[in-house]
């Protein structure tokens, strides 16, 4: 039965390392990809590019990591009041990673560049919202005619 037990947990753990390598990977190629577009989008020479890559990876991962903390603590919470501090919590990080990012962006970018790229990002996390929040609906309506 211990043998068994131990052979579930090292399977479960596989599974759930697989899984997290799969989204580690997805991740790592959607910021590439955002990468590449704010590159087009903001007109940047090949040598902008260059520089601009690293840092805006780095920021990436770190606005990243900081809303899925705040997203893992929302988890937790009932209370409305606790979820909306939370929220407003999640986006005061995400301004001063903005913030601190700002001053090494500017070595790379133009002022207008550097607006734009905060614009960009915006319309373009505002654009995934709709997207994901249109297949979700129509994930639920497919669902509903199955029933």
């Amino acid at each position: 039965m211990r043998k068994l037990f131990i052979t579930i947990m090292a399977v479960a753990t596989a599974v759930c390392t697989m899984a997290q390598d799969k989204k580690a990977e997805f991740n790592k190629k959607l910021v590439a990809a955002q990468t590449d577009e704010m590159a087009y989008r903001l007109n940047m020479t090949d040598a902008q590019k260059r520089e601009f890559s690293g840092i805006y990876e780095q920021y990436c991962h770190e606005v990243l990591s900081a809303k899925i903390a705040m997203d893992a603590k929302k988890k937790e919470l009932t209370d409305p009041i606790a979820q909306e501090k939370n929220r407003l919590e999640k986006q005061k990080k995400v301004l001063d990673i903005r913030i601190a990012y700002a001053d090494r962006f500017g070595k790379v970018l133009s002022g207008e560049q550097l607006t734009r790229l905060y614009k960009e990002e915006n319309q373009i996390q505002k654009r995934l919202k709709r997207e994901l929040k249109q297949a979700l609906n129509e994930q639920k309506a497919a669902k509903k005619q199955k029933k």
